[in-house]
């Protein structure tokens, strides 16, 4: 048959999901049967977010594959020979089917003798509009900038990042200075949003950090434009609070639901490369390892040996692949060096120089084992330097807590250390260290499970895992453990790092 046009695709999506809603509408818990039903709303919610994700990027996982696939073959139909403008169609409308009855099916288990308004009214047999704001706020009467500062409040209460909470604010500012802060938010069209997409994508990041308004930063010269992947952490912010809105009633309708630009052919993910073994024995013999001048000249060659915050950082990194504002927030309360399995524990709790610690997210919070080369080389007696009756100074205190990301100074500090002695790569500071350990373990073949445990990288994991994972807690320090004797980086460490700390020679 000749290849289905946008309204045949369309069609073919509305009987997808009335046919897939039919059957939810078959689904019984019994009472004794609740723990699964819980589950279900949970994996629903994951699936939720990696649509909203799929959405966003206009890259799609499997979950869209699948239904597109279920649509043409009821029409005779196949994905892979479809155009490439008709395929993307077919995908973002899976997506989109596969988003609704995941909330459809929330609704169902959550509340059941509740009618269902579907949140994509292209679902809807009958499109009603949705209720007002509560409380008798008009639709009219609330602002962008009021709105705005609503969402960044609801954010802060969920314990974001800061870098996401930096980035979320940014791209509001950005959006009231384009529009007027005053501007009722229900004014905001879906063309507003296109227009305002397109030039997301002229930002210029050669401006960074600098105080320009919006339209002064634009720029036409693609090689100064920021990164498809910043780009798209903006468009997702922003689309995260117009569905907020949206869900808080505070508008009737969505106006950011649409796709974000298709990723460019051939891009690849900016990610760092791992060191090579020979890397690392290259890095271990530079000044800082090998002798520098002094404490704070750590680059220049010398006679100096001591083992302080530099010299640990990139040491800790090795052995955890730990994030750097991780590491930069810990304290000596955090390290647990008398327990049958030393470890040091990643959280969010409590304050560190009068601040909020912060992770990235909730995968974060983790034991991560020590891993006794750690202890050969000295690292208690590198945290006894900083006692826990020092209350919440952090161990270190000698790279800088940047403004909205914890790991401003440890990173600054690496990129430049890395491009001195002849090591640096594209994108390579600090996170190149997680992609080193968690290559190092694959290569040994350990279980990814056991990886993203260590590493706090739950995303890592299929969406059905992770809620399994996500049962019972943590995994067994002992099996981590285990795991984090398996890295292996082709050369005794120990040695290569001039051997177990000695009080008469290392300082």
């Amino acid at each position: 048959m000749p290849h289905p046009t946008r309204s045949d695709l369309e069609a073919a999506a509305r009987a997808y999901f009335e046919a897939e809603a039919g059957k939810q509408g078959l689904l019984r818990y019994p009472k004794d049967r609740l723990e699964e039903a819980d589950y279900q709303v949970e994996l629903s919610r994951q699936i939720v977010g990696e649509m909203d994700d799929d959405l966003v990027s206009n890259d799609y996982s499997g979950h869209a594959h699948r239904a597109a696939w279920e649509m043409l073959r009821a029409m005779d139909a196949d994905l892979e020979t479809l155009p490439e403008k008709e395929r993307l169609i077919a995908l973002n409308l899976g997506a989109r089917a596969v988003r609704e009855l995941s909330l459809l099916l929330i609704h169902r288990l959550t509340d059941p003798a509740g009618g269902y308004d579907p949140y994509d009214p292209f679902f809807a047999t009958q499109v009603a509009p949705r209720p007002n704001v509560p409380l008798g706020t008009s639709q009219r009467s609330i602002t962008i900038g009021d709105a705005a500062a609503q969402f960044m409040d609801y954010q802060k209460a969920r314990n974001l990042s800061a870098s996401t909470l930096t980035e979320t604010a940014r791209v509001l500012k950005w959006l009231g200075e384009r529009f007027g802060n005053a501007t009722a938010l229900a004014r905001l069209s879906t063309e507003d949003l296109k227009s305002f997409r397109s030039d997301l994508t002229r930002v210029d990041k050669r401006l960074q950090g600098r105080k320009q308004p919006f339209d002064r930063r634009l720029t036409g010269n693609p090689e100064a434009q920021i990164q498809y992947a910043t780009y798209i952490k903006y468009w997702r912010s922003l689309q995260q609070f117009f569905r907020w809105a949206s869900d808080e009633r505070l508008i009737a309708s969505d106006p950011s639901d649409i796709a974000a630009p298709p990723k460019p052919k051939g891009l690849r993910a900016r990610s760092p490369e791992p060191f090579s073994s020979e890397e690392l024995r290259r890095l271990f013999q530079t000044p800082l390892y090998a002798g520098h001048k002094s404490r704070k000249r750590v680059s220049i060659p010398g006679d100096c040996l001591s083992r302080g915050g530099h010299w640990w950082a990139a040491v800790m990194l090795a052995h955890t692949g730990m994030r750097a504002g991780e590491l930069s927030q810990l304290t000596a309360d955090d390290f647990y060096f008398d327990e049958e399995i030393p470890f040091l524990r990643v959280h969010a709790e409590g304050t560190v120089e009068g601040r909020q610690r912060s992770l990235k997210n909730q995968a974060s919070v983790r034991s991560v084992p020590v891993h006794p080369d750690l202890l050969r080389l000295g690292l208690r007696e590198f945290v006894g330097r900083f006692p826990a009756r020092q209350g919440n100074r952090r161990v270190f205190d000698i790279y800088r807590l940047g403004n909205g990301r914890a790991s401003a100074g440890i990173t600054r500090f690496w990129s430049d250390y890395l491009e001195k002695v002849g090591l640096w790569k594209e994108g390579r500071s600090t996170h190149v260290w997680r992609h080193t350990v968690i290559a190092c373990l694959k290569a040994q073949q350990a279980p990814l499970e056991d990886i993203a445990a260590i590493v706090g990288h739950g995303r890592d994991l299929p969406a059905a895992f992770r809620q399994t994972m996500a049962y019972g807690g943590e995994l067994p320090l002992k099996r981590t453990a285990e795991t984090m004797l398996k890295l292996d980086y082709g050369f005794d460490l120990v040695e290569a790092l001039g051997g177990e700390f000695d009080p008469k020679r290392h300082r």
